[in-house]
């Protein structure tokens, strides 16, 4: 499958879509799907692909809309529903049935032209879902699409590729289970060649590993240093146009007003949780014993620098906070804990500062406090202390 063949047919699908959202099965059909099977390399001759082909089903027979054929024989069913049509879970069932009830058929993709479900043929009814995506996600899931390729099919590279889907979701798993675990026999690892005196920087910098792990692996690839580093970039440029919301501005922190014995709480971040800061213009949620006039965040990766600034408006209850979503909504739910505080910003105070503190050695892995004085001083994280 072309990669940019997939891309073109999205641009020009998503216009479709867009255009006519009602649009029904018979339009769906030859504007949509037809397009996206042709991509994926399958000729629309009676030989290659046979339309409402029929299945039996117990005592009875009915139709699946596709049966994209291989020597003679099915083996890709393609059901597909209008584009007014929310897929449901009785549609899956539909397929995965077909799929059970016709035994040279291992593959299956189930779609209303907006949504697209991948299946395998895994000896159950249900059979065994590779993913789920919205038409203009498919470019980044050319792993699981190609599945169905006429030329994956007829290889057998179907298998392969399915098979490391499955192996990945099982690390997965394992990695979001065991996190704890892992990161503990990383961190005696380190310790045991280095020293007890590096062990709270190893055993955030190993969860931190372990959870960019997990995304690489959800991403369906492991990033090379070249890759990673043209992310990072890129992820920089998305952050320079989503930063918006509560963020006011940038502000230097020679900028900063106030006493400098002013208290100032440091709070450690994921990327994750800048969309928290954003969206309600409070940090949470957390253990607050002082009561700090000011609040400094701490991204740890990729950056490792405070980044952000915000005056402190109230400390209240996290049940009594007026957030943008409910609390389960956010990531990072480890540090969102609902039993503990969210600290409210003052309105327009919170900062991206220009001179972030960047990271030397000292992490900043739980609640730290610092003057004002220190804070608009330091060189570096070490300076805080």
């Amino acid at each position: 499958m072309d990669k940019d063949e997939l891309e073109e047919y999205v641009e020009r699908a998503n216009a479709i879509a867009e255009d006519a959202p009602q649009m029904g099965e018979a339009n769906t059909k030859e504007m949509l799907v037809r397009p996206f099977l042709e991509v994926l390399g399958w000729e629309f001759h009676p030989s290659e692909v046979k339309l409402e082909y029929p299945v039996r089903m117990a005592s009875t027979r009915t139709k699946v809309d596709y049966a994209l054929m291989l020597n003679e024989a099915p083996a890709v069913f393609v059901e597909a529903k209008g584009l007014d049509t929310e897929l449901s879970e009785d549609h899956k069932e539909q397929v995965t049935s077909y799929m059970h009830n016709e035994e040279s058929v291992e593959w299956g993709l189930l779609t209303n032209g907006e949504e697209y479900e991948f299946f395998m043929y895994d000896g159950s009814p249900s059979g065994f879902s590779l993913g789920k995506f919205e038409l203009t996600e498919l470019p980044k899931n050319t792993e699981v699409a190609g599945t169905l390729s006429k030329n994956s099919v007829s290889s057998g590279e179907s298998e392969d590729r399915a098979k490391r889907l499955r192996e990945r979701r099982r690390a997965v798993s394992t990695l979001r289970e065991d996190k704890d675990e892992i990161a503990e026999d990383v961190t005696d690892t380190v310790t045991a060649h280095v020293g007890d005196s590096v062990g709270p920087v190893a055993e955030t910098e190993a969860k931190e590993f372990v959870d960019r792990v997990v995304e690489e692996l959800e991403n369906g690839e492991v990033m090379t240093s070249e890759r990673k580093k043209a992310k990072q970039d890129e992820d920089v440029t998305e952050r320079a146009s989503d930063e918006e919301g509560a963020v006011s501005d940038t502000l230097s922190r020679n900028e900063i007003d106030g006493d400098d014995d002013a208290k100032v709480a440091i709070f450690p971040t994921k990327e994750s949780g800048i969309e928290f800061l954003r969206e309600n213009n409070a940090w949470g949620f957390v253990r607050v014993g002082d009561e700090p006039e000011y609040v400094g965040m701490y991204v740890a990766s990729p950056e490792q620098q405070i980044r952000f600034f915000a005056k402190v408006d109230e400390i209240i209850p996290a049940n009594e906070a007026n957030l943008a979503k409910p609390t389960e909504e956010y990531t990072d739910k480890a540090k969102f804990d609902p039993d503990k505080k969210v600290i409210n910003f003052k309105q327009s105070s919170l900062y991206q500062i220009e001179n972030p503190i960047e990271y030397d050695g000292y992490t900043p892995q739980s609640l730290v406090y610092t003057s004002l004085k220190k804070f608009k001083e330091a060189d570096s994280t070490s300076d805080l202390r």
